[in-house]
């Protein structure tokens, strides 16, 4: 609706204050596993300016559409022989310069707790082999990257409760977190 340039990156979340006002969340008692999301968030919080900092500094190689989900998505069937199948995505509001990864994990995280909707697809991996196909430039750290994404969206389920509170995603969350965190503790 209005014109306006876009930046070389969105300005970044303030992390530790979102993953502290999670762990507040969970004293509050609405959080089942409240004791291993605690324990979860505190190993985030000890990383996290680590974390923070190498995420900061990732590779801005990409236009992210901000906001991938399969309602974004359309599918153009070929109208002729020769045309392939393509995928127009939809509603362009958030696009921003970020890294490649970046949509693939949006879109993987709507998924954590219902895994058979995927249908075996990993974004991730799916979006990495394809940009080789094509010949582009992963960068040798793409999974430390995407991993550090992922630990810093999981470890704010708790604050999103009002928005995420099914019960299987707060639980696979915290599996990622799980998961995900003694990987990165090397990084």
């Amino acid at each position: 609706t209005t014109a306006r340039p876009l930046s070389a990156t969105p300005d970044p979340p303030d992390w530790a204050a979102h993953i502290a006002k999670a762990r507040q969340h969970l004293r509050d008692g609405v959080v089942a596993e409240q004791q291993k999301w605690n324990e979860a968030l505190k190993r985030v919080q000890k990383l996290l300016p680590r974390l923070v900092e190498r995420w900061n500094n990732r590779p801005i190689n990409a236009w992210c559409h901000g906001d991938l989900h399969l309602g974004n998505a359309m599918m153009r069937f070929p109208t002729a022989a020769d045309t392939p199948e393509t995928c127009v995505l939809i509603d362009l509001a958030l696009v921003h310069a970020g890294h490649w990864s970046e949509d693939a994990l949006y879109l993987e995280r709507q998924y954590w707790g219902q895994d058979q909707a995927l249908c075996g697809v990993k974004p991730v991996a799916t979006l990495a082999r394809a940009r080789r196909e094509l010949g582009l430039d992963n960068g040798e750290d793409h999974s430390t990257i995407a991993n550090i994404r992922r630990v810093l969206a999981a470890a704010c389920v708790p604050l999103l409760l009002d928005r995420e509170g099914n019960a299987r995603y707060v639980h696979a969350a915290l599996e990622v977190l799980e998961r995900v965190l003694p990987q990165l503790s090397r990084c």
